[in-house]
């Protein structure tokens, strides 16, 4: 399966990128500015078709320069995804710290034990009401079998039926705290929230809640 990103036109706050692969869309805002985050988070809010049993699912990712704390944070919610740069970032909203806190959300991701860790010595001591979810310890295959050491790219094809994926370490090891961060990365971690918040909404995450510590 062919998956494609180009960029669109935006104001200076931030970069609109619209993603595709077979026939869906993914809008995609790239942003280090406060007010744009609380823009798409309070449009998130609105949209009640979203909700499912009052409870909003939203894949969850975040990136670092290796050894470093949090770069930037994703999130995705139906066909709109976030791209916060929160290293370039100069402070950030109230609006976010109360979503990630929000008992009514449930975060959702791949190979995120580290996640929550991340934001919090992001230096904006950013946290989170529990642990975002792996989906990889809540999914098997048709035949039963567990996927939890499964990649992303298999959990993907086994539970959506999308092949194609690719994950590239590469890409997940470079620079993420470069404001103009690359094409290719928007891509990739477009994709990795945009199908952890389509898996988390199939198979509805939010029983799976816990409060953490």
């Amino acid at each position: 399966m062919a998956f494609t990103i180009e960029e669109n036109a935006a104001p200076a706050s931030h970069r609109l990128f619209k993603v595709n692969f077979d026939g869906t869309d993914i809008d995609v805002t790239v942003t280090h500015k406060a007010a744009a985050v609380a823009r798409w988070i309070s449009r998130t809010n609105s949209r009640q078709e979203e909700f499912h049993d009052g409870r909003l699912v939203v894949g969850l990712g975040v990136q670092w320069t290796p050894g470093g704390p949090a770069d930037t944070l994703q999130l995705c919610v139906g066909d709109r995804c976030l791209v916060y740069q929160l290293r370039n970032s100069d402070n950030v909203p109230g609006i976010l710290r109360r979503f990630l806190m929000d008992p009514r959300n449930t975060f959702v991701g791949f190979w995120n034990n580290r996640d929550r860790r991340k934001l919090k010595i992001s230096g904006y001591d950013l946290d989170m009401l529990r642990n975002p979810l792996d989906m990889r310890k809540y999914v098997q295959t048709a035949n039963g079998e567990r996927l939890k050491t499964a990649t992303i790219e298999r959990i993907v094809e086994e539970c959506l039926g999308i092949t194609g994926v690719r994950i590239s370490r590469e890409i997940n090891m470079s620079n993420w705290g470069n404001v103009n961060i690359r094409v290719e990365q928007v891509l990739q971690v477009t994709l990795d929230a945009h199908f952890a918040f389509i898996i988390g909404r199939n198979i509805r995450a939010w029983t799976f809640n816990k409060v953490s510590p």
